[in-house]
């Protein structure tokens, strides 16, 4: 349809075995007037229709890698205790997709590095995520290939986030996040009104 719709996503783990659902909340006239820039909730909820998570982006005008004022946001948090867990926040490149991501406190605790422009021609597109105490990998945040058909026809498309075991439950909440970032700064697809069409 020429209406640009809430984003839905199903949440599984490494078995395929659907954890989470996470459904968009946004006004109407920010979807159809300000594309993927707009503000939104990404609410998030268990397989018991429990809301667990809620990912906060307020609205940012897109003016481009030449305006660090521009850089987009978002904040986690737990609808259950009000608490945050932390923050993503888009940081300043020209030539690469980069991210960082903060704890509840507020400190940097990792980097978040992609590709030039977050795109990858015909193959998976990686975003590196690496510790910055340590500088060391600790885990990686892939928009998977989906085949020409489906990337050229539909909106939908599947992700990855792989973290170590151990880390803080906190912060993989944030990483989860950041990926649902990450899609809305490369991968929305803009309304193309010379064919009438929102894909």
């Amino acid at each position: 349809t020429d209406c640009e719709t809430r984003n839905k996503y199903e949440i599984k783990n490494t078995l395929g075995q659907p954890i989470y659902k996470a459904k968009e909340s946004s006004n109407c006239c920010m979807r159809q007037c300000c594309g993927p820039n707009r503000h939104f909730k990404m609410k998030i909820k268990d397989n018991n229709g429990r809301e667990v998570l809620i990912c906060d982006r307020p609205f940012k005008c897109n003016c481009g890698p030449c305006f660090p004022c521009c850089m987009h946001k978002m904040k986690v948090y737990s609808p259950i205790t009000g608490e945050t867990l932390g923050y993503v926040r888009q940081d300043w490149s020209c030539t690469r997709a980069k991210l960082s991501i903060y704890d509840a406190d507020d400190k940097k605790v990792f980097n978040v590095d992609g590709t030039c422009c977050g795109f990858n021609c015909c193959s998976d597109v990686n975003f590196h995520v690496s510790s910055v105490a340590t500088g060391q990998a600790i885990g990686n945040l892939q928009k998977q290939w989906s085949g020409c058909c489906k990337e050229a026809f539909t909106d939908a498309d599947n992700f990855s986030v792989s973290f170590p075991l151990d880390l803080k439950v906190e912060l993989k909440a944030v990483l989860v996040g950041a990926m649902f970032l990450l899609d809305f700064l490369y991968f929305e697809k803009q309304p193309d009104k010379n064919q009438n069409n929102y894909q």
